[in-house]
């Protein structure tokens, strides 16, 4: 069981307190986004799990090992970065099919990812694109969270990108 009742340097957002420059960083299941500047999305995972001791997706002391803020570029997309650390990405696919999270990015971000060919995090700069990646279909709670937030910032469809994975 993942449980975000934990404390952490991020913001848990509602469908009812979108709001400022939202850096959303992934989605739960019951649509409680998860906010923040500071970690890559790997880092925010690792952190759960490790903070509710859950064990059931990774060794914790063995994902130490890797960089965790390395390029993560889910399925069909890896051939195209270098860098992509495939391990990483398969148990990032892992985790979303398992629990249903969305990994968003956006719609606001101080820095641009997949902005060179190195993908994560490459090009520092205020964006409003916003970005879903889901495994088979978004739960209620999220896709009102999703449209909310497309609606709360007037973005337009060049400003969005969704990305379901089977």
């Amino acid at each position: 069981m993942i449980t975000l009742d934990i404390i952490n340097d991020w913001d848990l957002v509602d469908v009812d307190n979108i709001s400022g420059r939202l850096n959303v960083m992934w989605l739960t299941p019951e649509g409680i986004g998860i906010s923040t500047r500071d970690y890559s999305h790997m880092t925010i995972l690792n952190m759960i799990c490790e903070k509710s001791n859950n064990h059931d997706f990774w060794n914790i002391e063995e994902m130490k090992q890797h960089n965790i803020d390395d390029v993560i570029q889910l399925e069909g997309h890896t051939k195209y970065f270098k860098n992509n650390n495939v391990k990483l990405a398969k148990l990032m696919l892992d985790f979303m099919k398992k629990t249903k999270f969305v990994r968003v990015s956006g719609p606001y971000r101080a820095k641009e990812f997949g902005g060179s060919e190195y993908g994560h995090a490459s090009k520092l700069l205020e964006t409003r694109k916003f970005v879903y990646e889901y495994y088979k279909g978004l739960t209620k709670k999220q896709r009102e969270f999703t449209k909310e937030v497309i609606n709360k910032y007037n973005l337009s469809d060049d400003e969005v990108q969704a990305n379901k994975y089977d």
